[in-house]
């Protein structure tokens, strides 16, 4: 079953209140934000963020009043169901291979996914690149990871342009995903979603909803977008498509986080808008990007995580 995704988990904890405030915010508004309620807000996506999507985790939650404790124990026993189940398609490959094939791309979330970190999970699993690669096609069929490939952005449907060997991978839930990678909840607490493990929790959280955005018949896929490397430049963590238009989305912190990557994608792509996730309280903001002596007038569309489920709906306001 698929994970809720921040507004349905909204609904079904009854925070009803939080969801309407969401549902009425839109870019000619989201300068009146109060910060208190902008505070409640993130308070309810780093309870999102420990708690995750899975029913049955929600559920546990709810019936113990959002014991964290609790909550870890039953998302260390639906992580097992799921490699207890290895054995139903381990095939040639043993189920203790399959394990360590599993934890090894568990520890690449969100990492660009090259052949060297390929090699050496397979290394480790005492395994090879075959191998691997047959256990990753499983467990991509079983949707409990989705492949985020390099687009060049080129084009509509960003499908046409991708190199498959140049990608990154999202986990199935984000609540599974700190209890496989052991990340306590002091860590959400206590610093801003995007600096939490390197940024990884927030690049799952902003995948995560983006992936529920599509259509449920439909595979679900994202891209992002890396500059040469010559340029030295970080990639743009998801290309978001909405109608005729691609928007670049980077997840960074507030009003401090580098954007040169973004500049360098709207100076190339010759782009007008931009998306910025964070913690920071919602805003727009008129800037120029500049790439040597190139420049390009933008709009940045500066969004909250608890905004995420709401893009399309935001940029259709502009």
């Amino acid at each position: 079953m698929a994970p809720l995704t921040f507004d349905e988990f909204l609904a079904a904890t009854d925070a009803s209140k939080a969801l309407n405030t969401i549902g009425m915010l839109t870019l000619d508004n989201i300068h009146l934000l109060p910060d208190s309620v902008h505070d409640e807000l993130m308070a309810q996506v780093r309870r999102y963020t420990l708690t995750g999507g899975m029913p049955s985790c929600v559920q546990t939650a709810i019936d113990t009043n959002f014991n964290h404790a609790e909550i870890v124990k039953y998302q260390t026993e639906h992580l097992q169901t799921y490699k207890d189940d290895f054995s139903r398609y381990a095939g040639s490959q043993t189920v203790l291979k399959l394990n360590a094939f599993f934890n090894g791309i568990i520890s690449q979330i969100g990492l660009q996914f090259s052949h060297k970190q390929a090699n050496e999970i397979a290394l480790n699993s005492s395994g090879n690149n075959r191998q691997l690669n047959d256990a990753l096609e499983r467990f991509l069929e079983a949707r409990l990871f989705y492949r985020v490939l390099h687009s060049g952005a080129g084009s509509i449907p960003l499908g046409g342009d991708t190199k498959i060997r140049i990608s990154k991978f999202l986990f199935l839930d984000i609540g599974l995903l700190l209890a496989a990678q052991g990340i306590p909840a002091q860590t959400i607490m206590s610093s801003p979603l995007e600096l939490a493990n390197r940024g990884i929790v927030a690049e799952q959280f902003v995948g995560q909803q983006l992936l529920a955005a599509k259509a449920g018949y439909v595979n679900p896929t994202l891209y992002y977008w890396q500059p040469p490397k010559s340029e030295g430049q970080a990639e743009i963590d998801f290309l978001y498509e909405s109608g005729n238009m691609v928007y670049p989305v980077e997840v960074k912190s507030g009003a401090g986080g580098t954007i040169k990557s973004l500049h360098s994608y709207l100076v190339k792509k010759q782009a007008d808008q931009a998306i910025r996730i964070s913690s920071a309280k919602p805003s727009l903001q008129e800037l120029v990007a500049k790439v040597n002596k190139t420049t390009k007038p933008f709009r940045l569309i500066n969004l909250p995580f608890y905004l995420v489920n709401q893009i399309d709906r935001m940029v259709g306001d502009v």
